[in-house]
C-alpha cells in the first residue's frame, strides 16, 4: 500500500468510527418536569455552595482576629493568599504530581496495549480481578500500607533499597525530598496502573476486527497501526480516562498526607495539603475560601487544555 493511499485509508477509518447519531432534543423534551427537577438538583447541590464560598472569600474569617471576624474584607483575601508563596508552592507541586500522573497514564496505555497484543477480546478473569481491587483499595490505606513498606526501620522496601544499595543505612526513603516523590509516585500508580491498563485494553477491543486484519495483510507495524489508526479511534474515551486521572491526582490527598503531610519540608506540599493547612491548623477560612475557587478554576483551565491538546493532535493525525 503506497503512502498516499495508506493516509487516505486511516482518514476514512477515523471519520467511520467517529460518526455518531445526534440526539434532537424536542420542546416537550426540554420542558419535561424530571429535567427540571434535575437543574433543580443541580442547582441546589453546586451552585448554592458555590456562590456561599464566594461570598466568604470576601470576609474576614480568621478566629484569631475577634476584632474584625465577619466583617466584609473586600479582595484583601485574594491580595494575601496571591501574594504567599505558600500558592505558588502549592501550585508548582501539584503540577509535579500532574506530570507523574501523566507519565504513569502512557505507561498503563502500554501495558493495555501488550494485554491487548496477547490476549487479544479474551483477558482472563484473575486479571481483571488483580486490577480491580488495588482501585478499590481506600487512599487512606494505600497510604497506611506505603507507610509501612517504606518505614525506616520495618519496611520490607527500604530493606530492598538498601540491599541494592539504593539506599544508606543511615536514610530514610520518605525523608528524602525525591524519595518521597519516588514512593508516592509508586503507591499512585499500583493503585491507578493497572485498572487503567484495563479500561485501555476495554476500548481497544470495541475497535473493529477487520482494521486489525487489514493491517495484518498490509503488514503494518504495530506502532504505526496504534498511533494512526487505534488510538485515533477511541481518543474520546482515553481522552475522558486521562481527564479522570488528572483530575483525581490534581485533587488527591489522603495518600500523600499519610505517607509525607507534605514533607520533608516542603517538597510534597501539594495545593490539596496546603489547604489543609490553611483551613484546619491556621484556621484561615476567608483565604481557604480563595483557595477553593483558584482551584475550581484552575480545574478548568486545565480540563480546556487537555481537550485543546486532544483535537489538535486528532486534526494532525487525520
Amino acid at each position: 500500500m503506497s503512502q498516499r493511499n495508506w493516509n487516505s485509508w486511516c482518514r476514512m477509518t477515523i471519520r467511520q468510527q467517529s460518526i455518531s447519531k445526534k440526539i434532537k432534543y424536542t420542546p416537550s423534551t426540554l420542558t419535561h418536569p424530571v429535567i427540571w427537577l434535575a437543574l433543580f438538583v443541580i442547582f441546589v447541590a453546586f451552585f448554592v455552595p458555590f456562590f456561599l464560598n464566594v461570598w466568604n472569600s470576601f470576609i474576614h474569617l480568621d478566629p484569631t482576629n475577634p476584632a474584625t471576624f465577619g466583617q466584609f474584607a473586600g479582595i484583601k483575601n485574594y491580595s494575601e493568599v496571591i501574594r504567599s508563596g505558600e500558592l505558588w508552592l502549592g501550585l508548582d507541586r501539584s503540577m509535579a504530581m500532574l506530570a507523574i500522573t501523566f507519565l504513569q497514564f502512557v505507561a498503563s496505555a502500554l501495558i493495555g496495549v501488550l494485554l491487548f497484543t496477547l490476549w487479544g477480546k479474551k483477558l482472563q478473569f484473575g486479571m481483571l480481578i488483580a486490577a480491580i481491587i488495588p482501585a478499590l483499595t481506600s487512599p487512606t490505606v494505600a497510604g497506611l500500607m506505603a507507610r509501612f513498606y517504606f518505614n525506616d526501620q520495618l519496611g520490607p522496601g527500604t530493606e530492598f533499597l538498601r540491599f541494592f544499595g539504593l539506599l544508606g543505612n543511615d536514610q530514610a526513603l520518605l525523608a528524602l525530598p525525591y524519595g518521597a516523590w519516588v514512593a508516592v509516585a509508586l503507591i499512585d500508580f499500583w493503585q491507578w496502573g493497572p485498572i487503567c491498563a484495563i479500561a485501555i485494553w476495554y476500548f481497544l477491543t470495541t475497535i473493529p476486527t477487520h482494521i486489525f486484519e487489514i493491517a495484518k495483510i498490509e503488514k503494518i507495524k504495530k506502532i504505526r497501526l496504534y498511533l494512526m489508526i487505534a488510538f485515533p479511534i477511541i481518543y474520546k474515551s482515553m481522552f475522558a480516562l486521562l481527564a479522570f486521572r488528572l483530575f483525581w491526582s490534581f485533587r488527591s490527598f489522603d495518600i500523600i498526607h499519610i505517607m509525607t503531610g507534605g514533607g520533608p519540608g516542603t517538597a510534597t506540599l501539594t495545593w490539596t495539603e496546603n489547604l489543609q493547612r490553611v483551613f484546619l491548623v491556621q484556621q484561615q477560612y476567608g483565604a481557604g475560601a480563595v483557595y477553593i475557587l483558584l482551584f475550581q478554576l484552575l480545574s478548568i483551565v486545565v480540563v480546556l487544555a487537555i481537550r485543546q491538546k486532544a483535537f489538535t493532535a486528532i486534526k494532525v493525525v487525520g
